[in-house]
C-alpha cells in the first residue's frame, strides 16, 4: 500500500527504501544500514506516522511470510547432490546424479503444530480431584513449626 506524502520528500524516498531493505532481511539494524539512515529513525516514524506504521506492519508480514517459506522448505528437505570424493555420483545407464534430501524434523514439527494444531499441539491439562484445605495445612505447618522451635529452646 503507497501513501500519498505532501511535504519532505526525502523521508518518504528514506522510507521506501527502508520498508523495501526490511521486507529483504527482517531486521531493523540491517535494514537500516542498507537505506543508509540511524536505525532510530524507523522508531520515530513508528511512533508518530501512522501511515508508515501500517506499511511497516505490512513490511513485517511479508517479512514473515519470507520467513515461513524458508522454514517451509527446509522442513520437507533440500535435495542436495551425494558426492564421493569431491565430484556428484551417477548412477543408472543413464548416468544420472544422485541427490539425497534432508529436511528438518523439528521445523516440520513446529509446522505440523501450527496448521494442525488440534492433532499436533502439546496438550496438557491438569485436573484436581477432591479438595485442599490450604490454610488447615498452613495452620499445621506452623504448629509444627513452633514445637520445633519449644524443643530446641528447653534442650
Amino acid at each position: 500500500m503507497q501513501r500519498e506524502v505532501a511535504a519532505k520528500p526525502k523521508a518518504y524516498v528514506q522510507q521506501r527504501a527502508f520498508l523495501k531493505a526490511f521486507t529483504m532481511c527482517g531486521r531493523v539494524t540491517e535494514a537500516s544500514r542498507l537505506a543508509r539512515i540511524d536505525r532510530h529513525q524507523h522508531a520515530r516514524w513508528y511512533k508518530a506516522d501512522a501511515g508508515y506504521r501500517v506499511e511497516f506492519d505490512e513490511a513485517q508480514e511479508a517479512a514473515a511470510q519470507m520467513l515461513e517459506d524458508e522454514a517451509f522448505e527446509r522442513a520437507m528437505g533440500v535435495k542436495t547432490p551425494v558426492l564421493y570424493k569431491g565430484k556428484p555420483v551417477k548412477v543408472g545407464n543413464t548416468r544420472k546424479i544422485l541427490y539425497t534430501k534432508e529436511g528438518s524434523d523439528q521445523l516440520l514439527i513446529m509446522l505440523l503444530k501450527r496448521f494442525r494444531p488440534a492433532l499436533y499441539r502439546d496438550n496438557a491439562t491438569v485436573e484436581h480431584t477432591g479438595s485442599v484445605e490450604i490454610i488447615e495445612r498452613l495452620h499445621a505447618g506452623r504448629q509444627r513449626l513452633l514445637e520445633m522451635r519449644a524443643k530446641e529452646d528447653t534442650a
